[in-house]
């Protein structure tokens, strides 16, 4: 899915512009409380709304899905699709990344056939054997993980 990445591009750039307009949007009535009734910067800043909320307007005015409490909007249909093709990506194989040829696996550049997996399958269950003998149970065991002969012997389960 090309249009999933393209569509988060789009959102994050909007939330920044939302960050952006909420900085200027503060600073416009700091300045306009300054100029119209002469209070300190600080007093000002006081007076206004803060980050915080003007952006929880914005958001809540056109950036929150509509199951959420928020308003139809062009973001609400984005934010929606961009699930929608995530779904879709998440859920869905890749054409052509893994392939069967007769009893041969191809999965990209990687190419086996069913009797070599069951070969690996063999020799990671032996090398498993092996290292639980000696490094779980502390048995002394050969190079081929066989318990060596006069050692203490596994415990017979019944």
């Amino acid at each position: 899915m090309i249009y999933t990445p393209t569509i988060s591009a789009i959102v994050t750039v909007t939330r920044m512009l939302v960050l952006y307009q909420a900085k200027k949007t503060r600073e416009e009535r700091v300045m306009e409380i300054i100029k119209r009734d002469g209070f300190s910067r600080e007093d000002a800043e006081d007076q206004v709304p803060s980050h915080f909320d003007l952006v929880k307007e914005m958001a809540n005015g056109f950036m929150t899905l509509t199951s959420y409490g928020g308003n139809p909007s062009p973001m609400d249909w984005l934010l929606r699709l961009r699930t929608y093709g995530i779904k879709i990506r998440f859920n869905t194989n890749a054409d052509r990344v893994i392939q069967w040829v007769g009893d041969t696996l191809l999965y990209g550049h990687i190419k086996f056939s069913i009797a070599g997996l069951r070969s690996m399958i063999y020799g990671l269950v032996k090398i498993t054997r092996m290292e639980l003998r000696k490094e779980l149970l502390l048995l002394d065991v050969d190079k081929d993980g066989r318990i060596v002969e006069g050692a203490t012997q596994l415990p017979r389960i019944e």
